[in-house]
């Protein structure tokens, strides 16, 4: 009837937890030998008694007749199912194995300001904090000692978030001659060479699917490596999906002016030993998707000279609309805070995204051509084998045999998925999308379409 599970749930949940403490503390008993205790709880027990069983008989009469009544109601084109039950679940952040000391940092930048239905969701990431830390205690303190050997220099994909670069991410990570971070590494920065119980522990509670594109996703699937760096310790925006009334203290992570020296100094440092993790036994090069990157090329330059740069771009309606429901229903897992009505994720995507762009096309002016390239997510979703031989072409690169086999059989199995439908973006978005990014869309080849008032006047 409501189109969420949360009262249900709530109410189940609610029935079982004062069954149990009923049980268990003796202050819910029946006396099995009272003549009378048939209605109510025979053999002790009220499930099985004829008034448990009356009310819940009514009550699915009272909800049958109200639905035949007034029909369930079709959702319309776009519209999305209530995301707040996402916010209850209390297994879903996976930022739960970062270090206890980088938590304990966090929770005292936020003073311990923590929404009370995210407690449970705080409580699960914590423990797993704990077990985490003292398991990868070692390779923490040993890794930095004797891995000194940096990784080639890496393939970048950037992009601003869900302009596709998961999807080309995907793509190109079935190259034998690459060497993408997984799942199980992302989670576990610290320990995932060693610590094999914390990736074990990490799969029961990975969802299957992303929460807000239903994308497929398993602990060994590519991922992107800025989770990994802000579980390390570096300043990353990505912490403002868990702590978005901390916002302003780490959106500035987006755009390298954000970054002090210390900073810069820390996130290199984490960056080179991730990446000689991940090369630690062999000399592939490292692929990297990370949209946070979009706007910090300048700083890769400096840290991993002779890196190669892949820009992917998608009609900036289209990222805003995929943007809007990241920001509902893919961080409602995240979150330990109610975000800040006017001044959240959603409110800074237009100027973000402005600087972004406006910051990679800067830092990338006086690379040659060989080191950038640039692809649209619609081209790559009309055609992906003639996208990626673009890039190819584009970047110098060579293609095997063994990738080609591997890109055809994976398209083949993504072929039945469904991007999200949305509504029809309104007059007022649309202007607001078109003064922010406009100019840029029209050299991508998204012409801005004429405005009901404009088709009017025409």
């Amino acid at each position: 009837r409501t189109g969420s599970i949360v009262l249900p749930s709530a109410i189940l949940a609610g029935a079982i937890l004062v069954r149990k403490i009923g049980t268990k503390s003796l202050y819910l008993t029946f006396d099995i030998f009272d003549a009378d205790i048939w209605w109510l709880a025979p053999e002790g027990d009220p499930r099985q008694g004829p008034l448990m069983i009356g009310l819940v008989a009514a009550a699915a009469a009272v909800a049958a007749g109200s639905l035949a009544k007034r029909g369930e109601p079709a959702l319309p084109a776009g519209a999305d199912v209530d995301a707040s039950f996402k916010r209850y679940l209390p297994f879903s952040n996976l930022f739960g194995l970062a270090p206890i000391d980088r938590w304990a940092v966090l929770l005292w930048q936020t003073r311990l300001r923590i929404g009370v239905r995210y407690l449970p969701r705080l409580v699960v990431s914590l423990l797993g904090s704990l077990l985490t830390t003292v398991l990868a205690l070692p390779e923490r303190l040993i890794a930095p000692l004797v891995l000194r050997r940096d990784a080639p220099p890496p393939v970048f994909i950037v992009g601003m978030p869900r302009s596709g670069t998961t999807h080309l991410h995907n793509l190109l990570a079935l190259d034998p001659q690459f060497r993408s971070p997984r799942n199980y590494e992302v989670f576990n920065p610290h320990g995932f060479l060693t610590g094999w119980l914390t990736t074990a522990l990490l799969t029961p509670f990975l969802s299957w699917r992303r929460p807000m594109d239903a994308v497929q996703m398993t602990v060994c699937s590519a991922q992107e490596e800025e989770f990994a760096l802000a579980m390390m310790g570096s300043p990353s925006p990505y912490w403002a999906f868990c702590l978005p009334r901390e916002i302003s203290r780490h959106d500035r992570y987006w755009r390298p002016d954000g970054f002090s020296a210390a900073d810069f100094r820390t996130w290199r440092r984490h960056y080179r030993l991730l990446l000689r993790k991940l090369c630690v036994f062999g000399r592939r090069t490292p692929l990297l998707k990370n949209p946070a990157n979009t706007g910090r090329v300048a700083l890769l330059r400096q840290v991993f000279p002779g890196a190669k740069f892949i820009h992917i771009v998608r009609n900036p309606q289209a990222v805003w609309q995929s943007n809007m429901r990241l920001a509902e229903h893919g961080f409602a897992v995240f979150q330990l805070q109610d975000p800040v009505e006017g001044d959240n994720y959603a409110s800074r995507l237009l100027a973000n995204y402005r600087a972004m762009t406006d910051a990679f096309y800067a830092d990338t002016a006086d690379l040659p051509a060989c080191d950038v390239a640039e692809v649209r997510f619609e081209d790559l979703e009309a055609d992906a084998s003639a996208a990626v031989a673009g890039i190819y072409d584009q970047l110098g690169l060579s293609r095997s045999e063994r990738f080609d086999q591997r890109l055809r059989a994976y398209l083949e199995r993504v072929s039945s998925y469904k991007k999200n439908t949305f509504a029809q973006i309104s007059e007022a978005d649309a202007q607001a999308i078109d003064a922010a990014m406009g100019d840029h869309a029209g050299a991508w080849g998204f012409g801005r379409p004429a405005s009901t008032a404009e088709k009017r006047a025409a």
